[in-house]
Protein backbone atom coordinates (compact mmCIF):
# COMPACT_ATOMS: atom_id res chain seq x y z
CA UNK A 1 0.00 0.00 0.00
CA UNK A 2 2.55 2.72 1.24
CA UNK A 3 4.04 1.73 -2.45
CA UNK A 4 1.27 2.58 -4.54
CA UNK A 5 0.66 5.51 -2.55
CA UNK A 6 4.25 6.49 -2.93
CA UNK A 7 3.71 5.84 -6.89
CA UNK A 8 0.83 7.30 -7.38
CA UNK A 9 2.16 11.36 -7.00
CA UNK A 10 4.88 10.35 -9.69
CA UNK A 11 1.78 8.97 -12.29
CA UNK A 12 0.04 12.49 -11.74
CA UNK A 13 2.62 14.33 -12.75
CA UNK A 14 3.82 12.41 -15.67
CA UNK A 15 0.34 12.26 -17.27
CA UNK A 16 0.10 16.28 -16.53
CA UNK A 17 3.53 17.03 -17.99
CA UNK A 18 1.92 14.44 -21.43
CA UNK A 19 -1.25 16.75 -21.09
CA UNK A 20 0.78 19.74 -21.33
CA UNK A 21 2.42 18.68 -23.99
CA UNK A 22 0.05 17.10 -26.37
CA UNK A 23 -2.51 20.20 -25.78
CA UNK A 24 0.10 22.53 -27.12
CA UNK A 25 1.40 20.07 -30.58
CA UNK A 26 -2.67 19.77 -31.03
CA UNK A 27 -3.52 22.94 -30.38
CA UNK A 28 -6.54 22.48 -27.76
CA UNK A 29 -6.71 22.92 -24.01
CA UNK A 30 -10.04 21.43 -21.63
CA UNK A 31 -12.40 24.36 -23.21
CA UNK A 32 -11.99 23.15 -27.07
CA UNK A 33 -9.89 24.41 -29.44
CA UNK A 34 -7.03 27.04 -29.00
CA UNK A 35 -5.78 28.81 -31.95
CA UNK A 36 -2.56 27.41 -34.21
CA UNK A 37 -0.36 30.74 -33.01
CA UNK A 38 -0.05 29.39 -29.45
CA UNK A 39 0.57 25.70 -30.41
CA UNK A 40 3.90 27.70 -32.99
CA UNK A 41 4.64 29.86 -30.05
CA UNK A 42 5.56 26.78 -27.36
CA UNK A 43 6.73 24.50 -29.82
CA UNK A 44 9.33 27.48 -31.26
CA UNK A 45 10.04 28.75 -27.51
CA UNK A 46 10.45 24.73 -25.97
CA UNK A 47 13.92 22.73 -27.04
CA UNK A 48 12.06 19.58 -28.56
CA UNK A 49 11.72 18.70 -31.93
CA UNK A 50 8.93 17.41 -33.76
CA UNK A 51 10.18 13.61 -33.14
CA UNK A 52 9.92 14.82 -29.05
CA UNK A 53 14.11 15.14 -28.72
CA UNK A 54 15.66 17.87 -27.58
CA UNK A 55 17.75 19.21 -30.53
CA UNK A 56 21.16 19.91 -30.23
CA UNK A 57 21.89 23.34 -31.52
CA UNK A 58 21.14 26.04 -28.96
CA UNK A 59 20.53 29.41 -30.03
CA UNK A 60 23.93 30.74 -28.80
CA UNK A 61 25.63 28.29 -31.18
CA UNK A 62 23.46 29.50 -33.94
CA UNK A 63 24.46 32.75 -33.50
CA UNK A 64 28.12 31.96 -33.10
CA UNK A 65 27.50 30.04 -36.43
CA UNK A 66 26.36 33.14 -38.15
CA UNK A 67 29.33 35.25 -36.68
CA UNK A 68 31.60 32.78 -38.74
CA UNK A 69 29.99 32.62 -42.00
CA UNK A 70 29.91 36.84 -42.07
CA UNK A 71 33.66 36.10 -41.05
CA UNK A 72 34.15 33.80 -43.74
CA UNK A 73 32.84 36.07 -46.92
CA UNK A 74 35.03 38.89 -45.32
CA UNK A 75 38.18 36.88 -46.41
CA UNK A 76 36.97 34.56 -49.29
CA UNK A 77 40.85 34.19 -51.22
CA UNK A 78 42.82 32.30 -49.23
CA UNK A 79 46.63 34.12 -49.25
CA UNK A 80 49.07 31.70 -51.60
CA UNK A 81 53.08 31.75 -51.44
CA UNK A 82 53.26 32.32 -55.40
CA UNK A 83 52.58 35.12 -56.82
CA UNK A 84 48.90 34.83 -59.60
CA UNK A 85 50.81 36.83 -62.23
CA UNK A 86 53.39 39.20 -62.68
CA UNK A 87 51.18 42.53 -61.48
CA UNK A 88 51.12 40.22 -58.38
CA UNK A 89 54.78 39.51 -57.88
CA UNK A 90 55.53 43.18 -58.95
CA UNK A 91 53.05 44.47 -55.73
CA UNK A 92 54.71 41.91 -52.99
CA UNK A 93 58.29 42.54 -54.28
CA UNK A 94 57.80 46.03 -53.86
CA UNK A 95 56.17 46.22 -50.85
CA UNK A 96 59.39 44.15 -49.23
CA UNK A 97 61.83 46.60 -51.10
CA UNK A 98 59.45 49.51 -49.37
CA UNK A 99 60.44 48.20 -45.87
CA UNK A 100 64.14 47.14 -46.50
CA UNK A 101 65.09 50.28 -48.29
CA UNK A 102 63.29 52.42 -45.66
CA UNK A 103 65.52 50.55 -43.00
CA UNK A 104 68.47 51.14 -45.20
CA UNK A 105 67.93 55.02 -44.97
CA UNK A 106 67.77 55.10 -41.05
CA UNK A 107 70.77 53.25 -40.65
CA UNK A 108 72.97 55.68 -43.44
CA UNK A 109 71.11 59.06 -42.33
CA UNK A 110 73.36 59.83 -39.04
CA UNK A 111 75.98 59.78 -41.54
CA UNK A 112 75.02 63.42 -42.75
CA UNK A 113 75.94 64.44 -39.17
CA UNK A 114 78.70 62.82 -38.28
CA UNK A 115 77.34 59.71 -36.29
CA UNK A 116 76.60 57.04 -38.46
CA UNK A 117 78.02 53.67 -39.30
CA UNK A 118 80.43 55.03 -42.14
CA UNK A 119 81.46 58.21 -39.86
CA UNK A 120 82.57 55.72 -36.77
CA UNK A 121 84.44 53.36 -39.89
CA UNK A 122 86.40 56.35 -40.73
CA UNK A 123 87.22 57.84 -37.72
CA UNK A 124 85.28 61.46 -38.46
CA UNK A 125 82.90 63.71 -36.76
CA UNK A 126 81.38 65.13 -39.80
CA UNK A 127 79.66 64.34 -43.20
CA UNK A 128 82.36 66.50 -45.01
CA UNK A 129 85.34 64.78 -43.34
CA UNK A 130 83.60 61.78 -45.22
CA UNK A 131 85.77 60.25 -48.27
CA UNK A 132 84.91 60.95 -51.31
CA UNK A 133 83.03 57.06 -51.87
CA UNK A 134 81.33 57.14 -48.15
CA UNK A 135 79.86 60.32 -49.09
CA UNK A 136 78.17 58.94 -51.94
CA UNK A 137 77.00 56.15 -50.72
CA UNK A 138 75.18 58.15 -47.51
CA UNK A 139 73.87 60.26 -50.51
CA UNK A 140 72.52 56.97 -52.64
CA UNK A 141 70.67 55.76 -49.13
CA UNK A 142 69.64 59.26 -47.71
CA UNK A 143 67.80 60.57 -50.58
CA UNK A 144 67.34 57.52 -52.86
CA UNK A 145 66.13 55.14 -50.14
CA UNK A 146 63.15 56.88 -48.59
CA UNK A 147 62.16 57.83 -52.55
CA UNK A 148 62.68 54.17 -53.52
CA UNK A 149 60.62 53.08 -50.19
CA UNK A 150 57.79 55.79 -50.91
CA UNK A 151 57.50 54.87 -54.18
CA UNK A 152 57.81 51.18 -53.74
CA UNK A 153 55.03 51.40 -51.02
CA UNK A 154 52.59 53.28 -52.86
CA UNK A 155 53.53 50.15 -55.74
CA UNK A 156 54.34 52.86 -58.62
CA UNK A 157 56.69 51.00 -61.48
CA UNK A 158 59.54 53.65 -60.71
CA UNK A 159 60.20 52.15 -57.58
CA UNK A 160 61.95 49.54 -59.86
CA UNK A 161 64.17 51.76 -61.49
CA UNK A 162 65.43 53.44 -57.76
CA UNK A 163 65.85 50.01 -56.11
CA UNK A 164 67.98 49.20 -59.16
CA UNK A 165 69.52 52.19 -58.85
CA UNK A 166 70.73 52.52 -55.04
CA UNK A 167 71.43 48.40 -55.68
CA UNK A 168 74.06 48.97 -58.71
CA UNK A 169 75.94 51.91 -56.35
CA UNK A 170 76.37 49.36 -53.28
CA UNK A 171 77.41 46.46 -56.13
CA UNK A 172 80.05 48.98 -58.21
CA UNK A 173 81.51 50.37 -54.48
CA UNK A 174 81.24 46.95 -52.79
CA UNK A 175 82.88 44.85 -55.60
CA UNK A 176 85.49 47.68 -57.19
CA UNK A 177 86.62 49.59 -54.34
CA UNK A 178 86.93 47.13 -51.13
CA UNK A 179 89.64 48.85 -49.27
CA UNK A 180 91.23 52.10 -48.65
CA UNK A 181 88.29 54.03 -50.15
CA UNK A 182 86.78 54.83 -46.60
CA UNK A 183 83.77 52.27 -47.79
CA UNK A 184 83.98 48.30 -46.90
CA UNK A 185 80.73 46.89 -48.15
CA UNK A 186 79.88 43.31 -46.25
CA UNK A 187 79.73 40.49 -48.95
CA UNK A 188 75.93 39.27 -48.00
CA UNK A 189 75.18 43.09 -48.39
CA UNK A 190 76.48 42.97 -51.97
CA UNK A 191 75.04 39.78 -52.32
CA UNK A 192 71.52 40.90 -51.41
CA UNK A 193 71.65 43.69 -53.56
CA UNK A 194 72.32 41.64 -56.16
CA UNK A 195 69.51 39.64 -55.66
CA UNK A 196 66.99 42.74 -55.79
CA UNK A 197 68.83 44.08 -59.32
CA UNK A 198 68.31 40.51 -60.60
CA UNK A 199 64.22 40.62 -59.01
CA UNK A 200 63.48 44.03 -60.24
CA UNK A 201 64.69 43.06 -63.89
CA UNK A 202 63.25 39.79 -64.06
CA UNK A 203 59.81 41.05 -62.91
CA UNK A 204 59.71 43.19 -65.42
CA UNK A 205 60.81 41.18 -67.90
CA UNK A 206 57.72 38.61 -66.64
CA UNK A 207 55.78 41.77 -67.11
CA UNK A 208 56.65 42.84 -70.36
CA UNK A 209 56.16 39.09 -71.93
CA UNK A 210 52.35 39.06 -69.96
CA UNK A 211 51.69 42.50 -71.77
CA UNK A 212 52.62 41.52 -74.89
CA UNK A 213 50.65 37.94 -74.71
CA UNK A 214 47.91 39.72 -74.06
CA UNK A 215 48.52 42.29 -76.79
CA UNK A 216 48.36 39.26 -78.94
CA UNK A 217 44.53 37.91 -78.07
CA UNK A 218 43.35 40.84 -78.06
CA UNK A 219 44.73 41.32 -82.19
CA UNK A 220 43.39 37.49 -82.74
CA UNK A 221 40.08 38.34 -81.36
CA UNK A 222 39.89 41.45 -83.22
CA UNK A 223 40.71 39.71 -86.53
CA UNK A 224 37.73 36.81 -85.79
CA UNK A 225 35.42 39.29 -84.82
CA UNK A 226 36.10 41.24 -88.46
CA UNK A 227 35.49 38.01 -90.38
Amino acid sequence: LLVVMLQRPLLLVSAKTATTTRKAIHGRDDDGFVSNKKARAFLSSSSFSRSGKRTTTPKRQQKGKMVFLVSAKKFPDSFSLLPSDSSDALFRYRKVMSVLFLLGSLLHAPDVVGIGPLSRFNAVSSFQELPVLAKLVTATWCVGGPMSAVFANKNLPIADFMVAFVASVEIIVGVDFKSGYGVEIPEPIIAAQAVNLVSAVGLRLWEKKEKEEEEERRDDDTNNNTR
